[in-house]
């Protein structure tokens, strides 16, 4: 396995981590620790994507910072999961109304925006096929329910409240 892609991959799984301990009392520093974590190795590995061929330094930088952009989205989105995740199991513990379903609609299509960004910008910076491309887009489209995945089954164990 390429470097780059054992960066992308330990940046991703830390990215879930992080958004499913980051709602837990003390634990929770855990979670963001695991954020910033996931955001160095995903940065790192978007430095060091080699290019295949011939590719020019402005379509190396503009594909740079769309994968940046898109990391910083899916950081956001998979925090935003995180929290709306909260919201349902406390609605349940506390008898109240859950999170509607249109924040679960639009949570769902958001998880395609950073997804989006990352294979076009890894296309773009590296000059990759679209077929590993396409896998890493589809690998941080899946963070982001890995990350509720993990949540529940923490949940079930762990106290949501201090």
């Amino acid at each position: 396995m390429r470097t780059d892609d054992l960066l992308l991959a330990s940046g991703l799984i830390c990215v879930a981590l992080g958004a499913a301990l980051c709602q837990f009392p003390m634990i929770g520093l855990i979670g963001i620790a695991f954020f910033v974590v996931a955001l160095g190795l995903l940065l790192v590995a978007v430095i060091m994507a080699r290019p295949n061929g011939r590719v020019p330094p402005w379509q190396q930088l503009t594909g740079g910072l769309l994968v940046a952009v898109g990391i910083f989205l899916l950081l956001a989105t998979a925090g935003y999961a995180s929290g709306l995740a909260y919201d349902q199991a406390m609605s349940s513990l506390r008898s109240t109304s859950p999170p509607s379903t249109g924040r679960w609609l639009i949570l769902g299509l958001a998880t395609l925006v950073p997804a989006l960004a990352i294979t076009l910008g890894l296309r773009l910076r590296a000059g990759w096929p679209w077929r590993r491309c396409s896998f890493w887009g589809i690998a941080g489209w899946g963070v982001v329910p890995l990350a509720l995945f993990f949540f529940w089954i923490f949940a079930a164990k762990w106290p949501l409240t201090a």
